[in-house]
C-alpha cells in the first residue's frame, strides 16, 4: 500500500495586508543611491581641497570622514532597498518569483506510515565511547554512559535471530591458512632486526633485558602509534566496526585479506605464537566476532575487560547468551548460531564459560576465560596474572590459536598477548635447546610497529609494562 498524500497548497495573501507597493521603493532607491554618490563627492572635494592648501587639513579632514561614512550608508542603503523590491512581488496573488499562486499546482509530500510495533527486530543497547581519555577519540558522538543493568543481561532476550548484516564474515575466507605465521618465522624476523640474538649454550632458553627506565615509552604521542591513521590503516568506510578512531590495526596482518573497500573486515591483528588481538566487539559486530573464531577454528577467548566499567562506561557488547539460550546469525535454516552451556568463577576474578558454536553444518565447543575488574590502563595484580596464564595453558593445547580483547584491544589485551607470545619463543627455545638474548624495550617496539606481526599500542602504560615483566621474573630462564 502506498504512503498516503497530503496536499498543501500556500494560500493567496489577502489584498489589504500587501506590501509597500516596488514603485515607491524603486522611487526610495534612486534617492538613496544620488545621496550616495554625492557625499562620495563630497569626500573626493575634500581630499582635493587639502592636498592643494585651499583649506585647513581639519576641515579637509571633516569633509573626507563626513561624506565617505554618509555616502557608504547612503549606498548601503540603497541596496538594501534594492533588494527588497526585487524580492516584493509584483503582485498580491504573486510569490517571490512571480509565479501566480492562484495556478500553481498543490505541493504533494510523502508522509511516513506510522510506526508499527517492533516485534522481530532485537532490540539495540546504545554504545558509549571512551571520551575522558585523549588517547581514546571517539568516532562519533554517542552518550559516555549507560547503567550496568542494561547491559548486565543479554543483548537479545526478546528475539534470538541475529541481523544478518552482522555476520558478514561467516562466508569470508581466511588470509592466513594453517602453518602460515609459523613461530619461527617470527623468530627469523626479530632476528633480522636485532631484537633476539642467538648465543652460545649447551641449554635452552631466554635471557632477556630490561632498559625502559621512565614512562616516556607510554606517553600518549608513543604509546598511540595508530593516533595519525597512514595508508596501512583502515579506511574511514570501516568505521562503524572500529571502536576507536584513532587505534588502527595494520592491513598486511588482519585476519581477512583487504584488497578493496568491499573486503571483509573485523578490527583485529594476527600476531605470533597463534594470538589473535581484537578490539571488544561492538553491537553490529557480535556475529563478525564469532566468524573470526569459527574461521580460525579458535577454541579459546580471553575477555579481559567488563562490559561496563566503574564509572557506568560502556567497553565491550555482550556477545554471548545467557545458559541454555541459542542466538542465530541470519534467518535461514543453516543460519550460524551461539548457545551457552555452562558459566561459572574458577578462580578469584576469573570466569569460565563454556559455549557451542556452529556454522550451521557443525558444531565446536569454545571456552571464554573472563577476567573481572580489570580497569582500563590499569595492572593485573601478579597472582591474578599467574592463574590466568596458568588456566590458558590449561585450556589451549599447543601451537592452537586464541583470541584476546578488552576494549580496545591494545593495553589488557596487549599485555596478555605479550606474555604469551614471550612464552612460546620460551617454549621454542627450550624445545630446540637454542639460547637467546632478549631486549624487551626492542621487543615491545617490533610488536608495535610491525604491519606483519604487530598492533599498534601494545601495553598501553608504564604500570602494564611492570606488571608484566614482574611476571616474566617467575618464569626460569
Amino acid at each position: 500500500m502506498g504512503l498516503p498524500e497530503v496536499s498543501s497548497q500556500k494560500a493567496s495573501p489577502p489584498v489589504s495586508e500587501a506590501k509597500t507597493p516596488p514603485q515607491k521603493n524603486r522611487l526610495g532607491f534612486v534617492v538613496l543611491l544620488i545621496i550616495g554618490i554625492g557625499c562620495l563627492a563630497v569626500m573626493n572635494v575634500g581630499l582635493s581641497l587639502g592636498m592643494q592648501g585651499h583649506i585647513g587639513k581639519i576641515n579637509a579632514l571633516i569633509m573626507m570622514i563626513g561624506g565617505g561614512v554618509a555616502g557608504v550608508l547612503a549606498l548601503s542603503a540603497s541596496t538594501v532597498v534594492l533588494v527588497k523590491t526585487r524580492s516584493q512581488p509584483t503582485s498580491p496573488h504573486q510569490d517571490s518569483k512571480g509565479i501566480d499562486l492562484s495556478k500553481k499546482p498543490p505541493i504533494t509530500r510523502q508522509v511516513p506510515a506510522p510506526a508499527l510495533p517492533e516485534t522481530t527486530k532485537p532490540p539495540e543497547i546504545t554504545e558509549p565511547r571512551e571520551t575522558t581519555n585523549p588517547l581514546y577519540a571517539p568516532t562519533d558522538d554517542l552518550p559516555d554512559r549507560v547503567s550496568s543493568a542494561t547491559v548486565s543481561k543479554a543483548s537479545f532476550t526478546s528475539q534470538n535471530t541475529l541481523d544478518p548484516s552482522r555476520s558478514s564474515l561467516w562466508e569470508a575466507t581466511p588470509q592466513f591458512k594453517k602453518g602460515e605465521k609459523e613461530l619461527s618465522d617470527f623468530i627469523a624476523d626479530l632476528q633480522r632486526a636485532g631484537v633476539l640474538v642467538e648465543v652460545e649454550s649447551e641449554e635452552g632458553g631466554i635471557f632477556y633485558t630490561d632498559s625502559i627506565l621512565d614512562e616516556g615509552m607510554f606517553a600518549t604521542k608513543n604509546c598511540d602509534d595508530g593516533r595519525i591513521a597512514d595508508e596501512n590503516a583502515s579506511p574511514p568506510c570501516f568505521s562503524s566496526k572500529n571502536r576507536y578512531a584513532n587505534i588502527m590495526p595494520y592491513h598486511n596482518n588482519l585476519p581477512f585479506a583487504f584488497k578493496d573497500l568491499q573486503s571483509p573486515y573485523i578490527h583485529a591483528s594476527m600476531l605470533a605464537g597463534g594470538v589473535i588481538a581484537t578490539q571488544g566487539p561492538l553491537q553490529g559486530t557480535i556475529g563478525d566476532f564469532w566468524a573470526l573464531v569459527w574461521k580460525y577454528e579458535v577454541p579459546l577467548v580471553i575477555m579481559a575487560t567488563d562490559l561496563v566499567d566503574a564509572e557506568g562506561r560502556q567497553k565491550c557488547a555482550r556477545y554471548w547468551p545467557e545458559v541454555g539460550e541459542k542466538w542465530i546469525f541470519g534467518s535461514v535454516p543453516s543460519a550460524p548460531y551461539i548457545i551457552l552451556k555452562d558459566e561459572k568463577e574458577i578462580l578469584p576474578s576469573i570466569i569460565k564459560r563454556i559455549l557451542i558454536l556452529s556454522d550451521g553444518k557443525e558444531e565446536r565447543k569454545v571456552e571464554q576465560l573472563h577476567i573481572q575488574k580489570w580497569g582500563d590502563f590499569e595492572a593485573l595484580k601478579s597472582s591474578i596474572l599467574q592463574d590466568l596464564v596458568s588456566s590458558v595453558e590449561e585450556h589451549r593445547e599447543r601451537n592452537q590459536r586464541v583470541v584476546c580483547h578488552c576494549s580496545a584491544g591494545i593495553g589488557r589485551a596487549g599485555s596478555v598477548a605479550f606474555i604469551l607470545i614471550f612464552k612460546q619463543l620460551l617454549a621454542f627455545a627450550q624445545e630446540h635447546k637454542k639460547q637467546f638474548s632478549l631486549d624487551l624495550t626492542k621487543f615491545l617496539t617490533f610488536l608495535r610497529t610491525s604491519d606483519q606481526w604487530g598492533r599498534r599500542g601494545m601495553i598501553q602504560t608504564f604500570v602494564q609494562y611492570q606488571s608484566v615483566v614482574a611476571y616474566l621474573k617467575t618464569i626460569p630462564k
